[in-house]
């Protein structure tokens, strides 16, 4: 097993593995295990009672069979506002954790909205929708600031990005490019989350009505090495208030703009539309 070892390294010291490291290293081992010996699809339980099925070297939803939420606070947060019968917003689907987990909460009357590129990442996503039986509406295009085409790396899983020959250094598959204005124009999603490796601000420049409609009340978008962190907060700032979520409070934690930006260690933010609605849906009260 190549690199396994600092691979499981990683795995158990992830901060969603504390205090159930001996289950994340079993599922670790029996999935290792699995897609060398078996080579084919194991399907998992997740998220309660959905269901994953597991790909061979498909990273996410196999950090997902590992910890349970890989990550924490943006799962929690997904799980603890959503409602049956509303509406997700998931761009960057990739395999579709994130789909699954709020489709396991909207269905049957709610919907998923899953933009994913990828064409065999796409046929993954397909899968696990219909495995649950979640009314999703899937869109094999990437989100950005005007309809078109773009170039994009294949045959990374997770990683995959919108890029140049020239950048890339590799042949690129082109794709379609849609904007989410168009995509939810007649939609009112409560939640979006955005992870799209390095083209966060030209899919939220694709979003501006959405933005001055406060639609979505909430949106989780990955900021990394490959964001352009200062124009995507000049764009977030007019609409939205950074926070992080704190599951066991099920609190918003307030993050300035500064922090977004500056500090290395701040992966996603959690960009916040409607405080006054998302605060009613974390009430006690308001809890399925």
């Amino acid at each position: 097993m190549p690199n396994a070892a600092s691979v499981m390294r990683d795995v158990i010291m992830a901060d969603a593995a504390a205090g159930q490291r001996g289950q994340v290293v079993l599922r670790f081992v029996r999935w290792q295990a699995w897609q060398r010996l078996a080579r084919r699809p194991m399907t998992v339980t997740a998220f309660g009672n959905a269901k994953l099925r597991l790909h061979p070297h498909r990273t996410s939803s196999a950090l997902a069979y590992y910890h349970g939420m890989p990550d924490p606070w943006e799962m929690a947060f997904v799980r603890d506002v959503l409602r049956p019968g509303d509406t997700f917003l998931d761009v960057g689907a990739n395999v579709g954790v994130y789909s699954v987990l709020a489709g396991s909460i909207v269905a049957p009357d709610g919907l998923v909205v899953c933009l994913e590129p990828a064409a065999d990442t796409a046929e993954i996503l397909r899968e696990n929708l219909q495995l649950n039986n979640i009314p999703a509406r899937l869109i094999a295009a990437a989100a950005g600031a005007e309809p078109g085409t773009a170039a994009m790396t294949s045959g990374h899983d997770a990683t995959n990005r919108i890029t140049s020959a020239e950048a890339s250094g590799q042949e690129l598959a082109e794709i379609d490019v849609v904007t989410l204005d168009e995509v939810c124009e007649s939609l009112q999603p409560v939640v979006a989350k955005v992870d799209v490796e390095g083209f966060e601000l030209e899919a939220m420049r694709g979003s501006r009505r959405l933005l001055a409609d406060r639609r979505p009340a909430a949106w989780l978008i990955e900021v990394n090495e490959l964001s352009d962190r200062t124009d995507l907060v000049d764009l977030l700032d007019e609409a939205t208030e950074p926070f992080i979520y704190e599951p066991h409070e099920r609190a918003l934690v307030p993050l300035s703009w500064s922090d977004a930006v500056g500090r290395r260690d701040i992966k996603n933010v959690l960009a916040v539309a409607d405080r006054a609605f998302i605060a009613s849906r974390l009430t006690p009260e308001s809890s399925r």
